[in-house]
């Protein structure tokens, strides 16, 4: 189960009142667990009389109890899965960066209709399937075309750029908000996912449902939505001022080429190299809790919503309400030091991850599920971390390259998402018959390697710059063009 995040327009803190009216809200719930399972279990032989004496034009499940205990069906369904972000991630990988640079060149606009098109032609890919009953392949054929126009990734990545288009504040807390209303969003994706197939007693309903939301997204789009590429004055060449360099010292100073500021390739590469190292759980954090608390627990799809709706009301208090305190007790006593405030909201990020690994050991022991909601709920500050380092990214890199700076980011998202199902999908398949717990303790593993990798980043890279000190010269702007064409 899953669904697009919410994303909101931060209003322009210049008074533009058409920005300070609209938003973009986005809404797809998918019920990939239920058809996977129902599917796989057609495909292995179980009730596959149900299946060919069913008129109805919606796929009618079997007992979900049954399908869900069977090791072979969860083993399969992880396998298809596995197949289905690959045929996404690969393609999203090459397509990235080219929307990235035509958001920042062609508007922020331009850029979100591409995973509109994409979630659409999904969507009516797969009903094409559920009614027709064909081959899983064609759903291969959904995934590729949404992975091809850009998938959450790109929306993700442009929808930040366009809120560093429309405020002139601190990004930090903004981004905050922002997860915390994509958390709104996957809270009643899964619940209503759920509820619809239960409702229409079968996984087609949704999928309708779905189509439906990303059509009047892409008119939103189309016939509403505002260009916001220049709602910001466009940066101008300015004299750099002395003390721009004021964090380094005297050696650091002498030692930094003239154009540490200006776009580059290198630059972008290095901040995304950055966000990759230090928060490999959101890279390498697909979780699998679908799989297992549905051959653990037995839960079924609602019972999974009703789980993500109480885990997600958890870390949107903590972004919302714990994260904007704890960045009120940085600038409060870090005040006159820019680079002590950095070093702050870089540890406390670390923090966020080395609980997200501790949390993840106690899930893989999880005896029942009221434990499993309990580290759930203890484990929600993990989600101050990405708001954090988005925050630091953004503020040390020039408006005008905002687009390529989250596509860059998004690209190693999504190259690490090439990998993350073949890892998961086939060690859940290996081990849920013994333990299935061992995807999370895997994970941990993998987080605490980002933890370890986090702590050599150097803060100074990351020091905070006012927009009137960046120089951004039409020559090397120039060059990363025609290398990112």
């Amino acid at each position: 189960m899953s669904s697009s995040e919410d994303t909101p327009l931060i209003p322009n803190n210049n008074g533009s009142e058409k920005l300070k009216k609209t938003s973009l809200f986005g809404f797809t719930p998918k019920p990939i667990m239920m058809i996977m399972i129902v599917v796989c279990d057609r495909m292995l032989g179980q009730d596959y009389a149900k299946f060919n004496n069913n008129t109805s034009t919606a796929i009618k499940p079997p007992k979900f109890t049954s399908c869900s205990s069977n090791t072979q069906v969860s083993g399969e369904a992880t396998w298809w899965k596995m197949v289905f972000q690959l045929a996404s991630s690969i393609p999203g990988m090459l397509t990235l960066p080219l929307i990235g640079l035509i958001s920042d060149r062609y508007g922020r606009k331009l850029a979100f209709l591409f995973p509109a098109f994409g979630s659409l032609i999904q969507f009516l890919i797969t009903i094409f399937v559920l009614v027709k009953k064909t081959s899983l392949w064609f759903l291969f054929l959904a995934n590729f075309f949404h992975g091809l126009l850009g998938s959450l990734m790109v929306l993700e990545a442009i929808s930040f750029a366009y809120i560093v288009d429309v405020t002139t504040s601190s990004p930090t807390n903004l981004f905050g908000q922002v997860e915390a209303l994509m958390f709104l969003s996957f809270m009643f994706g899964p619940v209503l996912g759920g509820a619809l197939v239960r409702l229409g007693n079968g996984v087609l309903l949704p999928y309708v449902v779905a189509a439906v939301i990303s059509l009047f997204e892409l008119f939103y789009i189309i016939l509403i939505l505002p260009e916001s590429i220049h709602s910001k004055k466009s940066s101008k060449q300015q004299p750099q001022k002395p003390e721009q360099n004021s964090l380094l010292n005297e050696d650091e100073q002498t030692s930094t080429p003239s154009n540490v500021n200006k776009i580059t390739l290198y630059n972008l590469c290095k901040n995304a190299k950055v966000e990759l190292k230090s928060n490999l759980k959101v890279l390498l954090g697909r979780e699998r809790r679908q799989y297992f608390t549905a051959l653990k627990f037995k839960w079924d799809s609602l019972d999974l919503g009703q789980y993500i709706l109480i885990i997600a009301v958890t870390r949107v208090i903590y972004m919302v309400v714990v994260l904007p305190v704890l960045i009120k007790v940085g600038n409060k006593y870090y005040a006159d030091d820019e680079l002590k405030n950095v070093k702050y909201q870089l540890n406390l990020s670390r923090c966020a991850i080395l609980f997200h690994v501790i949390s993840y050991i106690f899930n893989a022991f999880a005896a029942n599920s009221y434990q499993f909601y309990l580290i759930g709920l203890v484990d929600g500050f993990q989600s101050i971390a990405m708001p954090l380092l988005r925050g630091l990214l953004s503020s040390s890199t020039s408006p005008k390259d905002q687009g390529k700076l989250f596509a860059s980011v998004a690209l190693f998202q999504q190259i690490v998402g090439i990998f993350t199902p073949i890892i998961f999908s086939n060690l859940f398949r290996l081990t849920n018959k013994e333990f299935p717990g061992a995807i999370f303790l895997a994970s941990s593993g993998f987080f605490l390697l980002g933890f370890l990798l986090s702590l050599g980043i150097d803060s100074l890279k990351l020091r905070s710059f006012k927009e009137e000190n960046i120089i951004v010269a039409d020559e090397l702007v120039n060059e990363f063009v025609e290398v990112m064409e």
